[in-house]
């Protein structure tokens, strides 16, 4: 998020209108959670809801006066279910959706499973 989307939070908050934003990733731990409270605004919101339920992230938060909310995966094993018949013909075997370059360093896996996926 840009400083524009910073300005926009404060003008909320500075109305009383409780501001909150939604992250599906972890900060805490990783070379990138100066993220947090240096350069988005995104955590600068009064209520961050995150993927990282950890309570280091909870406390990291608390420290910057900002509450958050573990928010768990939003389809697990409970609401995902297979196919009762047989994938179309043009299916692929498998299917990997998210980031391949530029990930963090500190999950140098995902580019093995690439790489292996590749072969």
């Amino acid at each position: 998020m840009n400083a524009e989307g910073g300005q926009f939070f404060q003008a909320l908050a500075d109305d009383g209108i409780i501001t909150a934003t939604l992250h599906l990733d972890v900060f805490v731990g990783l070379q990138r959670e100066h993220f947090l409270f240096d350069r988005d605004p995104m955590f600068g919101v009064q209520h961050v809801f995150t993927a990282d339920g950890s309570p280091e992230c909870a406390q990291a938060m608390v420290e910057h006066a900002t509450t958050t909310i573990g928010s768990p995966p939003g389809l697990d094993e409970r609401v995902l279910e297979r196919t009762p018949g047989p994938a179309p013909r043009d299916a692929p075997e498998i299917v990997f959706v998210g980031s391949r370059y530029g990930y963090h360093a500190e999950h140098p896996w995902r580019q093995i499973l690439f790489s292996a996926l590749e072969q």
